[in-house]
């Protein structure tokens, strides 16, 4: 299972990781990875370089949560949305819906506020205007990765062509882009 909210202790996973120190660089530069507090965390942006099961599964509730807030907000323009509504709008269960949360909002362009704990029971977001720009969240996601792109070159990870979903453009895939063992540090960041 991805660990949304905990990541892992970031000097110790760059002490045994050492040998992929420059890869670690790169993530972080490229905004796929943040240090928080000291602690490394996958950011939304990085899971659809990931092939792994929950990190799919996490997208897709991503798209989900998404689609229903860009409903809410056509016929509600920033009305608060309630966690446990939004669950029943996307057809997810509430932990669901409050994980997919936590990770969209470090692309917090689509949203115009959200409750400080998104996991407390009364949590609701506020979906913006900036909803509207994207029709899906993995074009937000592209676009917010267009905006690192100067600083943080990905060349070296290859373009493979992946599943068409909503005709997407072929991307990197820095799962089978990389070496094992950099593929395996990288992973092991979001794994339980």
């Amino acid at each position: 299972m991805l660990l949304l909210d905990a990541g892992v202790p970031a000097l110790k996973f760059r002490a045994d990781n050492y040998p992929e120190v420059a890869t670690l660089d790169q993530l972080e530069a490229g905004n796929l990875i943040r240090r928080e507090n000291d602690t490394y965390v996958v950011r939304s942006s990085a899971l659809s370089f990931l092939d792994a099961e929950p990190a799919q599964r996490l997208l897709s509730n991503i798209d989900r949560v998404y689609a229903a807030l860009r409903v809410q907000y056509r016929q509600t323009q920033q009305a608060q949305v309630p966690v446990r509504s939004l669950a029943a709008q996307a057809r997810l269960s509430v932990p669901e819906v409050t994980s997919a949360l936590q990770m969209m909002l470090d692309t917090s362009c689509w949203c115009a506020g959200w409750t400080t704990d998104i996991r407390k029971e009364d949590a609701y977001v506020c979906p913006g205007e900036g909803i509207l720009k994207n029709e899906t969240y993995a074009q937000l996601l592209d676009e917010v990765r267009s905006w690192s792109a100067p600083r943080a070159s990905f060349e070296q990870f290859g373009t493979i062509p992946t599943t068409d979903l909503a005709h997407r453009e072929p991307e990197r895939d820095v799962e089978r882009a990389l070496p094992a063992a950099q593929a395996e540090a990288v992973l092991s960041v979001i794994a339980a």
